[in-house]
């Protein structure tokens, strides 16, 4: 579906553009970003194709990127001491990720019900 697909590249171009600045403030965090960046890529093109392993995996990413976020702006990381729920660089990667969670959830779950219905005829 075209709606994931775009959703996940703009998760991963809003981390390109972090990348630098997460790079600079602790090796961990830019290497973090950048493999995120990578995974959002790479299962983008699996969504585009309409890959139920890449809806899945874009899922999980999704999920632990949305963690990842709350856990620095709660308990904190080492070497960051950014802390600023307001971010909007920060607020619109998680919204986007929710979207994708949610919709990834529907695509599953009608996926589910076509291969349900497919075997039991």
């Amino acid at each position: 579906m075209l709606a994931g697909y775009v959703l996940l590249l703009v998760d991963g171009l809003i981390h390109v553009l972090k990348l630098p600045d997460m790079n600079s403030k602790a090796t961990y965090l830019g290497v973090l970003f950048a493999l995120n960046v990578i995974a959002a890529f790479a299962l983008a093109g699996g969504v585009l194709l309409n890959q139920s392993r890449a809806w899945g995996l874009g899922t999980l990413l999704c999920l632990m990127t949305m963690a990842g976020y709350v856990l620095a702006r709660t308990v904190g990381l080492p070497y960051d001491l950014d802390n600023d729920w307001t971010d909007p660089i920060g607020v619109v990667p998680v919204g986007l990720v929710s979207l994708l969670v949610e919709l990834s959830f529907v695509v599953l779950f009608v996926w589910l019900r076509a291969t349900r219905r497919f075997m039991t005829s």
